[in-house]
């Protein structure tokens, strides 16, 4: 149904009811008053606008059982299709505990979160646009409305692919306590439990005022893949092959201090360093002493090992949460009240997963190597007393494929891969704070309505490494000591290798990251009626916004050098601001009765960027009371992010690879990715068409097609460097 491309087509169904047999007069006379639905500047009684919009209520959310904000989102149809939500895991990789959601299946960096109709600030660990949703907290949640339709018209950048908005609980009276405990139908991990209280004193109508409260903790138990039969493992033949980087796989030979091969080798300096271009020599029957498995055989014809990561994998990380919620309603006269909202969240993260690889190709792209003159190789010297073992096995590989090199590297300085069992799986713990505040006054005057406020956000994001973290020099230093005795087809060393580990500052603990991400904006507008028309009243929008954004990446010492293995290539210190003002307006226009039109434009101006404009046009028919058609049309953009911006370059390796043209596999091309600063915004176009059916008070049903076409895509820029 749904594609990741610059083309996103797509037909959305759904249903909706409610286990409610009447309507309470208090609830019709709530449906009555004027309320402002995301999609829309303006005010008005019929909640079912032009735009598709999908709410679900405090009540719905309880009923569904969920114990998270990022679980919500995946029980709302609108939001999950395939890559609707990123979890905090990243399964194998880390997201610094970040969960994210992508609405149409377009990205998380298109779609716009907001809290209480206000931009919630990014998360500081992730690519400058996508939010934490794991920070807003759950029980403070009073409706989710989703947008499912583009409306950079309205909102600005980011809102491609449409809107979620999360208005939190206000007006509440009394005290609410609430836990959860929940444990999956297996065991192995998992667990979830949670613990919230919402209060809230003074009535408006009575009091003047009121203040409305909530707090939450929550804690989630580690889950691995190896606990889930479907997830235990990589290979599911014939399917899919597992293709991680395996322990002493055969690269080639390597002359220490030059790094060329051997006269004899054949297809070098490319095919020869390979992952494993000459095997190994645990295959095909002995992968399994060193946690790997047998992989058929290379292009050369040899045995090779690679590495089944699934069961060391987390699912679901261990997770604490602590967040506190407030809103504040202050009324002046009968005309005017102050607001303001309050959000507090601290989120603990820690991720677990496999040990980090080396081999030849990654290690070239680590400066460290360079500067303290360590070959970037890991290397099996013929005084090494395991180098026996090599001798067996090539000259086997020789005697049943002559020609293919393996006699010309007996005798020679070997590389290997690796994959490092030595200091324990990977741990990864990531901490973030995110602090927001708002602060307004809204009323009537004139019989138009205004609202101004004033919004102060910022994410700090601070990540720290455990277990399973290492220089790739100093490793690879130890290893290629002359007179080590390391042992690839191994997991045990022998106690001077392990000395020479513990004393030669090869482990590493401690920060890797601090980054920071602030937000502060100021906001104004005002809607009201125009003129009344035949088919009813001519109503209008219009405001103007102002905000300015920074980011700053603090890069540990470790993290900067890019030698911890890992960790991936170096981070490098970023710190950059901008500014951003915007204009908007918005109209409602009754055609005839039952049919009127809406229309929407917006610009917005951002400095070192430039300027974009955004419509929207939407009709909405409703024939029959029980019957609604609505369609739409519009324009979109999304500014490229200061972390698109700024970001430095740096060199990393891409994927392995074939080489189309030599045949040779295991192949991979160092390459540099970075941000760059002449980045123009992306560009889309969105056109929508559906049906709404509500035969009765407590069922309705939807139908809606989309379709959105993204030009001018933002990516990250890579250049090729070397192949090896």
């Amino acid at each position: 149904m749904f594609k990741r491309t610059k083309l996103c087509s797509g037909l959305m169904l759904a249903f909706g009811g409610t286990l409610a047999l009447g309507v309470s007069p208090s609830f019709a006379q709530q449906q009555l008053e004027r309320v402002e639905i995301t999609g829309s500047s303006i005010k008005r009684i019929n909640a079912e606008t032009a735009l598709p919009v999908t709410i679900v209520t405090r009540e719905e959310i309880a009923r569904s059982g969920v114990t998270s904000t990022e679980q919500l989102l995946q029980s709302i149809s609108a939001v999950s299709s395939q890559g609707g939500i990123s979890n905090a895991t990243g399964a194998g990789v880390t997201t610094y505990g970040q969960a994210s959601v992508s609405l149409r299946g377009l990205g998380e960096d298109r779609t716009l979160v907001l809290v209480n109709g206000r931009r919630l600030v990014p998360f500081a660990g992730g690519n400058g646009a996508s939010v934490n949703i794991n920070a807003i907290p759950i029980a403070a949640i009073e409706k989710v409305e989703v947008l499912k339709d583009g409306a950079s018209g309205v909102y600005g950048s980011d809102a491609i692919a449409g809107v979620i908005n999360f208005i939190l609980t206000h007006d509440f009276q009394g005290i609410e306590l609430g836990a959860t405990y929940g444990q999956p139908t297996r065991s192995g991990g998992g667990k979830n439990t949670r613990a919230t209280i919402v209060g809230g004193f003074g009535d408006v109508s009575k009091d003047r005022f009121n203040v409305t409260l909530s707090a939450g903790l929550e804690k989630e138990t580690l889950l691995f893949a190896k606990d889930r039969d479907f997830a235990k493992t990589g290979n599911i033949p014939p399917f899919v092959r597992a293709a991680a980087t395996g322990q002493g796989n055969i690269q080639g030979s390597y002359t220490p201090g030059t790094g060329l091969p051997a006269a004899g080798e054949t297809g070098v300096p490319g095919p020869g360093f390979g992952n494993s271009a000459f095997g190994n020599p645990l295959g095909p029957n002995n992968c399994g002493a060193v946690n790997m498995f047998h992989a058929s055989t290379n292009a050369r014809g040899a045995p090779i090992c690679l590495f089944d990561s699934n069961a060391h994998v987390g699912l679901i990380p261990e997770r604490e949460l602590t967040n506190l919620s407030g809103n504040l309603v202050f009324k002046l006269t009968d005309s005017a009240e102050l607001f303001g909202d309050a959000l507090y969240s601290k989120s603990k993260v820690t991720q677990q997963f496999q040990p980090s690889p080396i081999r030849r190709s990654f290690l070239q792209t680590d400066t460290a190597f360079a500067a303290q003159g360590v070959d970037p190789v890991l290397l099996i010297r013929p005084n090494n007393p395991n180098y026996a073992t090599a001798v067996a096995y090539l000259n086997a590989q020789e005697a049943a494929n002559p020609g293919k090199g393996y006699a010309a590297l007996i005798g020679q300085p070997l590389a290997v891969t690796a994959r490092v069992f030595d200091f324990g799986p990977r741990s990864q713990t990531d901490t973030s704070t995110q602090t927001r505040i708002v602060g307004g006054l809204r009323g009537t005057i004139l019989n138009q309505d205004y609202e101004v406020a004033v919004a102060s956000n910022s994410n700090n994001v601070e990540g720290t490494v455990g277990t399973g973290y290492f220089s790739q020099v100093a490793f690879s230093r130890v290893v290629n000591d002359p007179n080590s005795d390391y042992n690839p087809w191994s997991l045990t060393q022998s106690a001077a290798f392990n000395n020479a580990l513990a004393t030669g500052g090869v482990k590493y603990e401690g920060k890797t990251q601090d980054s920071k991400y602030t937000s502060n904006a100021i906001d104004g507008k005002v809607s009201g009626e125009i003129t009344k028309l035949p088919a009813g009243p001519l109503q209008y929008a219009t405001g103007l916004q102002y905000r300015e954004e920074r980011v700053t990446l603090d890069p540990s010492a470790a993290l900067l050098s890019g030698d911890i293995a890992g960790l991936g290539g170096a981070s490098l210190p970023v710190d950059q601001k901008r500014k951003v003002g915007s204009a908007f307006g918005e109209l409602v226009i009754p055609i005839v009765k039952g049919l009127e039109g809406n229309t929407a434009i917006r610009y917005d101006k951002y400095s070192k960027v430039g300027n974009s404009s955004s419509y929207k046009a939407a009709l909405r028919w409703e024939p029959v009371k029980e019957a609604v058609i609505r369609g739409s049309l519009g324009t979109g953009f999304r500014a490229p992010t200061l972390i698109d911006l700024y970001s430095p370059l740096v060199l990393g390796t891409s994927e392995q690879f074939t080489d189309p043209v030599t045949k040779a596999n295991d192949l991979q091309v160092n390459s540099f990715t970075g941000g760059f600063v002449d980045l123009k915004p992306e560009k889309s176009r969105q056109r929508s068409i559906g049906i709404v059916l509500q035969p009765t008070a407590s069922f309705n049903a939807s139908i809606d097609y989309f379709n959105i076409r993204v030009s001018d895509i933002i990516s990250t820029e890579s250049a090729q460097a070397v192949v090896s």
